[in-house]
């Protein structure tokens, strides 16, 4: 026990592997609190002079340590690519144990033990974890919604499940290239998606426009571009639609149907036909299909998407929690984004 302080520890899980990632930060007026994660296991140490009943220490009105598990279980996730058991939480209060719950403290919005595809660890940067620890809820914003969106599309195998979640992600990225646009720009915010996205295809280098798919001649380019993606094998990925056969029919249907718009054949299956499909999803103009054979065109389509979209978001999103690298690698980019958007 530190002087004049009590000693809370939680311990979750049972392994403790030999790779340990060990933060600290503080929360209010509360310094130093220790957060420990390893493998299929974390561990939260808080000092503090007043001496709680351990049982209401995770009720909405303790904050602090509610705050504190579900960071341990956010930082788990991304470093293991599963849940931290919550049901084998214990409490200790100045090593003495206090409180062990049968049930778990909070719920699990996962449907399983472990996420379906893995985070990318080598893409896990300090300044991602620094958020995660530092943020308040209500300070929170578009990064770590596209974040949370980002974990629950890696936990879903059914296709339009993957890409309602994997959009949600690329929504609040597209968001906060626009607000970073926007403080260039100093005038009224951009209120048309397809304008937002536009930004994140500049960003990226990936042409200089964006359209809504509803519009014609748009509505027959999805169509047209939907009959090559369906022929694509599984496993896609960006290189195939840079170069090779599939990219130049892409880039011919899109030269030929729409010769004024300026996108790249993967800028194109990546975010104009992932839009398209979100927007049938979300708008509820085609119905959702309850049953489908595994070769149907439409499956086909949202796999390559989906497939396209996590690996984007598993190449670029960490990247954007880092303010400085951030500016340092989009800067120029982005002011010349604000300058074509003013």
């Amino acid at each position: 026990m530190v002087r004049n302080k009590h000693e809370y520890r939680i311990a979750m899980g049972h392994g403790q592997g030999e790779q340990r990632h060990v933060y600290e930060y503080s929360y209010g007026s509360t310094r130093g609190i220790h957060l420990c994660v390893a493998d299929d296991f974390a561990e939260i140490i808080v000092h503090m002079a007043p001496f709680y009943d351990v049982r209401e220490l995770f009720t909405e009105g303790s904050p602090l340590f509610s705050d504190a598990v579900k960071k341990a279980c956010i930082l788990h996730l991304l470093w293991y690519s599963r849940q931290l058991p919550l049901d084998s939480a214990r409490v200790y209060v100045d090593e003495a144990e206090a409180y062990s719950w049968p049930d778990a403290v909070l719920c699990s919005l996962f449907t399983g033990p472990e996420l379906l595809r893995s985070v990318p660890t080598d893409t896990i940067t300090d300044a991602a974890v620094a958020r995660i620890l530092d943020i308040k809820p209500s300070r929170q914003g578009c990064i770590d919604a596209a974040l949370h969106a980002y974990l629950y599309a890696k936990s879903k195998a059914l296709e339009a499940d993957r890409l309602i979640y994997l959009w949600m992600s690329i929504n609040g990225l597209y968001s906060t290239v626009s607000q970073l646009v926007q403080k260039r720009i100093g005038s009224g915010r951009c209120r048309k998606e397809y304008k937002k996205i536009e930004r994140l295809v500049r960003v990226y280098n990936l042409g200089n426009s964006f359209h809504d798919s509803g519009q014609s001649p748009y509505r027959g380019l999805v169509d047209k571009v939907a009959c090559i993606v369906r022929e694509m094998p599984d496993g896609v990925k960006r290189s195939d639609l840079e170069e090779g056969q599939f990219a130049e029919q892409v880039h011919d249907v899109i030269t030929h149907t729409a010769p004024e718009l300026d996108i790249t054949p993967y800028g194109y299956v990546l975010l104009a036909l992932s839009y398209h499909y979100r927007c049938s999803l979300f708008h509820g103009s085609k119905p959702l299909p309850l049953y489908a054979h595994e070769s149907e065109h439409s499956l086909r389509c949202l796999r390559v998407c989906n497939d396209l979209l996590e690996e984007f978001l598993d190449e670029n999103l960490l990247l954007w929690f880092d303010e400085s690298r951030r500016d340092n690698l989009f800067s120029d980019v982005l002011d010349r984004v604000a300058c074509q958007s003013g």
